[in-house]
């Protein structure tokens, strides 16, 4: 049996103006909602400051969904800007459902889902 990869952890905030911690993580339906409205990580590099703001924005969503990006915007302007390593994990924490969700390994369905090609 294979060995499972360790889970990349989630980013933990504590937001001094509400007394509240949050949690930045994606899943599948935070991913869905942020790729219907036009976003894709391999646009970043075109437009790093818009793109890195519209990823921190949308890892509220799995856990914050009614922080605004006006919210948001100003927790990274409180920040003094968002961090490298910020960036990087929530590229991780992204990355990280994107690789659950598709595989190229192993059977193509198992014993709920027959497929045939």
């Amino acid at each position: 049996m294979a060995k499972k990869e360790e889970r990349v952890p989630h980013i933990e905030m504590d937001i001094a103006e509400t007394g509240e911690t949050v949690i930045l993580d994606f899943d599948r339906d935070s991913i869905k909602w942020a790729e219907n409205r036009g976003f894709s990580p391999a646009n970043i590099e075109e437009a790093l400051q818009t793109k890195t703001e519209e990823l921190f924005f949308f890892a509220f969503r799995k856990n914050h969904p009614k922080y605004s990006r006006q919210q948001t915007d100003k927790i990274i302007k409180d920040l003094g800007g968002l961090h490298t390593d910020i960036i990087a994990r929530l590229g991780e924490l992204y990355a990280q459902v994107i690789n659950a969700t598709i595989r190229s390994d192993g059977e193509l369905g198992n014993e709920k889902v027959i497929v045939r090609l």
